[in-house]
């Protein structure tokens, strides 16, 4: 628990629209240019992306240290995927998303993703 943020318990509803747990999210401007990271799972992609501009490459990386979570196979893939489109194309925008990370690698190993983003 943070100090002075109360408890939160999640719900298996509001499960389905966060990170996983014990994720890191590292955004890169180039593959190899990172810029900051979040451990927050209510990461907001739009709000945090999204500003002074219609359109933005950002390069993702997601990692968990989850037991949930052992590699990254089809299923794991699709839902970040799932986690990323719907937070960009809630806020209106639309997203190319390409997959550069090593499907079967294990999850606490760093998936890569390049998102093409554009305002509607």
């Amino acid at each position: 628990m943070v100090i002075g943020v109360p408890y939160m318990r999640v719900s298996q509803y509001d499960e389905i629209f966060l990170w996983p747990p014990k994720c890191c999210l590292s955004f890169y401007k180039r593959r190899t240019k990172f810029l900051f990271s979040e451990t927050d799972r209510r990461t907001d992609l739009s709000d945090t992306l999204m500003f002074g501009g219609n359109y933005r490459t950002v390069y993702l990386g997601v990692s968990t240290k989850s037991v949930r979570w052992q590699r990254w196979d089809e299923d794991n893939l699709e839902k970040i995927e799932a986690l990323i489109k719907y937070d960009i194309t809630f806020d209106g925008d639309r997203v190319q998303i390409t997959r550069l990370g090593k499907k079967g690698a294990p999850c606490s190993t760093e998936f890569l993703w390049r998102l093409q983003i554009r305002s509607a």
